[in-house]
């Protein structure tokens, strides 16, 4: 039998971000959040300047590099209720707002797309003189990373699509066996203590927490099956829209990876086996 105490007991402390779930002060946030978005928008979405003249991309970014700091992403809501659902993720209250954060983050997003898919399809003839500017010294990287990011982009309403069927097509799929799991006790240890267990210095104890771990497993494993299929062909479909030519060229853009240097570790790997 596994000890009779096999549920650890955590404080989670979420202060510095909220003092509740319903604080004022998401809402206060939100407005703000929205006032910046919206000042930034107005400035810059209907100009065309800062695609020619590195000066005026100068003040443009540092604008945007500020919002992104303070405001981009759905700001300290998004985070907290990441933090809270990931406390309880059965708690249907918390996955309600943590929709809602998310929702708001992705309206926010939409809404100033547009700056970066304009730098990013900048004709190619004209992007030396960008990269090569003083003035953009700082924000070199960022401008070579959107330059080789722009051959798989598509228009804004495009990517505004792609990013709001993104919670149904992917998103929730994850959700949904996870939460499944995180229901499911085991001799008494949750989903999450049964991991731990399966580690313990005593030998009963890791047995009999594997044990109930892959009968867990065992139960959801028809429809975890469908969740990674139905997860694959949303990959599928995206790449074939974007044009993709391996599925995992964008991961490797995303890390800063250059796919050659990932092709080349993977055949001296293979060479050594």
């Amino acid at each position: 039998m596994p000890p009779k105490s096999t549920k650890r007991s955590l404080t989670w402390n979420f202060s510095d971000l909220f003092k509740s779930d319903d604080d004022p002060a998401i809402q206060t946030k939100r407005a703000e959040i929205t006032k910046a978005t919206n000042t930034f928008v107005k400035n810059w979405k209907d100009r065309t300047d800062y695609l020619k003249d590195p000066k005026v991309l100068e003040k443009a970014l540092d604008e945007y590099e500020n919002w992104t700091r303070f405001y981009g992403y759905g700001g300290d809501e998004a985070y907290y209720f990441g933090l809270r659902f990931t406390q309880n993720q059965t708690d249907t209250s918390v996955k309600a707002k943590s929709q809602l954060a998310e929702d708001f983050s992705k309206e926010i997003i939409n809404k100033i797309r547009f700056f970066e898919l304009n730098i990013a399809k900048i004709p190619p003839a004209e992007q030396p003189k960008f990269l090569k500017a003083k003035e953009l010294e700082s924000y070199k990287h960022f401008l070579e990373m959107a330059f080789a990011e722009a051959k798989y982009l598509l228009t804004e309403r495009e990517e505004m699509i792609m990013s709001m069927k993104s919670t149904t097509a992917y998103n929730n799929w994850g959700e949904m066996t996870e939460t499944f799991l995180v229901k499911e006790e085991r001799n008494g240890q949750d989903f999450s203590t049964l991991l731990t267990s399966m580690s313990s210095s005593d030998k009963k104890t890791r047995d009999e927490a594997a044990q109930g771990f892959n009968d867990i497993l065992n139960k959801y494993a028809e429809i975890a099956e469908i969740e990674i299929n139905n997860v694959v062909n949303d990959k599928k479909t995206n790449d074939i829209i974007r044009n993709v030519p391996r599925p995992d060229i964008t991961r490797h853009m995303a890390d800063d990876m250059d796919s050659k240097a990932v092709d080349t570790m993977l055949e001296a790997v293979e060479e050594c086996f």
